[in-house]
C-alpha cells in the first residue's frame, strides 16, 4: 500500500508579503504516520508567498519521507494547487525566481524515490492538510499579536484582499485573457479600455482587475471584496486561494505564449 502525503500552503492576509504557512499529513491507508505544520518563510517579507509555502511543504514532506527510509516504497503526493502539481509533473515550466531553488530541491529529492507520483485533488479532499496550514497561521497570530490584534487582523481579512502578479504579456493580451467568462466566472459590471475590469459574482462578491503597463510586460492587480453581510473568515480565505491559483495558472499560460 503506497504512502500518501497531502500538502497545503497559504500566505495571508496578503500575498505576497504576508504570513506563509504550511501543513502536510502522511498516511498509509487509514493509518496516520505523521503530521506537521509551521512557517514557510520569514513573515511579512518578499520571501513570504503562497507559492513558496506550497513548495516548502512539498520539500519538508519529502525530507521527512527520506528520513523515515521510505524511498523504496511507492509515494503519492497530493495537493490542491493545480499550478504546483503541474509544475512538479513537468507540464508547466518554473520561471519565478522565488521558487526555482525550492523546485530544484524538490526535484532532486523526488529522484531518490523508486516510485513517486504527484496528483491534483480538489480542496474539499485536502481538509487535513488545509487545517494544519490554517492552524499554523492562527498560532503565529496568537504568538505575535495577542487576542486583540488577532481580532483586528480577522476583520481586515474579511473586508477583502489584493493579489498582484506580473506577466511578460502585453496589456491588451493580458486584459483579453482576464475578460473571459471562463476565467472570471462572473458578470462584467464595467470595463475601461484594456485597463480595468470589474466583475460581480453570484455570491455578491466583486473582483476588480487592473492591468498596469510595465517596461516589459504588465502587472495584474486583483482586488476582491466580500459580499455585504458576509463575515466568515473561511469564505474569504477560500476566495483568496481560488484567485491566487487562477492568476498563477493564467500567468503560466501567458508565459508559455510570450
Amino acid at each position: 500500500m503506497p504512502i500518501t502525503i497531502h500538502f497545503d500552503g497559504l500566505c495571508l492576509p496578503r500575498n505576497p508579503g504576508g504570513v506563509a504557512t504550511y501543513g502536510f499529513v502522511a498516511k498509509r491507508g487509514a493509518k496516520k504516520l505523521h503530521e506537521e505544520g509551521g512557517l514557510a518563510a520569514p513573515p511579512y517579507t518578499h520571501e513570504a508567498t503562497n507559492n513558496v509555502a506550497e513548495y516548502t511543504v512539498v520539500l519538508k514532506a519529502l525530507e521527512w519521507a527520506v528520513a523515515q527510509g521510505f524511498t523504496n516504497e511507492p509515494l503519492l503526493v497530493r495537493g490542491d494547487s493545480e499550478l504546483v502539481i503541474r509544475q512538479l509533473k513537468g507540464e508547466y515550466k518554473v520561471k519565478s525566481p522565488s521558487i526555482v531553488s525550492l523546485y530544484n530541491q524538490v526535484h532532486a529529492l523526488a529522484e531518490k524515490f523508486a516510485a513517486i507520483e504527484f496528483e491534483w485533488i480538489p480542496r474539499e479532499k485536502n481538509k487535513d492538510a488545509d487545517a494544519l496550514t490554517n492552524r499554523a497561521y492562527a498560532e503565529f497570530g496568537a504568538r505575535a499579536s495577542g487576542a486583540k490584534r488577532r481580532e483586528d487582523a480577522s476583520a481586515q481579512i474579511r473586508r477583502g484582499f489584493t493579489i498582484e502578479i506580473e506577466t511578460p504579456a502585453s496589456g491588451p493580451v493580458t486584459f483579453q485573457a482576464l475578460n473571459s467568462p471562463s476565467f472570471h466566472g462572473g458578470k462584467v459590471e464595467s470595463a475601461v479600455s484594456t485597463q480595468t475590469l470589474k466583475v460581480k459574482h453570484d455570491d455578491g462578491s466583486t473582483t476588480t482587475f487592473s492591468v498596469i503597463k510595465l517596461a516589459v510586460g504588465s502587472r495584474i492587480r486583483c482586488e476582491h471584496a466580500r459580499p455585504a453581510g458576509e463575515d466568515r473568515l473561511e469564505t474569504l480565505a477560500d476566495a483568496e486561494r481560488k484567485w491566487h491559483a487562477a492568476l498563477l495558472a493564467l500567468q503560466s499560460r501567458l508565459e508559455e505564449k510570450s
